[in-house]
C-alpha cells in the first residue's frame, strides 16, 4: 500500500478521538466512540501500569473496523501523566518469549 497523505491525517486524527474518548471519561475503560466516521470500534485496549502503588486498568485506544469490512486500524493513545512516564522508564532489555530476542522493559 502506497503513502496516502489523506489517510494519514485521517488516522491521525483517530488518535486525536481516542484522546477524547480518553479525557471524555465517560466510559471508563469503554468509552463510546468518537469521530471514526466509516469506521466501528469492536475491542478496547485496556492496559495496568507496571507500578506497585498504582494498579488499576486504565483505557489506552481501540480496535476499530472499517464499516466495509476491508481493513482494520489499532489506534492507541500516547502516554499520559507523571506516573505513565515514570512507568515508561524501564532500565535493560528482557527476552522476548516468542521469538529470538530482547525488547525493552
Amino acid at each position: 500500500m502506497a503513502f496516502d497523505p489523506v489517510d494519514a491525517a485521517a488516522f491521525g486524527d483517530f488518535i486525536n478521538q481516542v484522546y477524547k474518548m480518553y479525557n471524555n471519561g465517560i466510559g471508563g475503560l469503554t468509552p463510546p466512540q468518537a469521530g471514526m466516521p466509516g469506521y466501528t470500534v469492536h475491542s478496547y485496549i485496556i492496559m495496568d501500569d507496571f507500578l506497585p502503588w498504582k494498579s488499576m486498568h486504565e483505557f489506552y485506544g481501540v480496535i476499530a473496523t472499517k464499516n466495509s469490512g476491508t481493513e482494520s486500524v489499532v489506534v492507541m493513545r500516547g502516554t499520559i501523566g507523571v506516573t505513565e512516564w515514570f512507568d515508561n522508564i524501564h532500565p535493560g532489555m528482557v527476552p522476548f518469549p516468542h521469538g529470538n530476542g530482547d525488547v525493552e522493559a
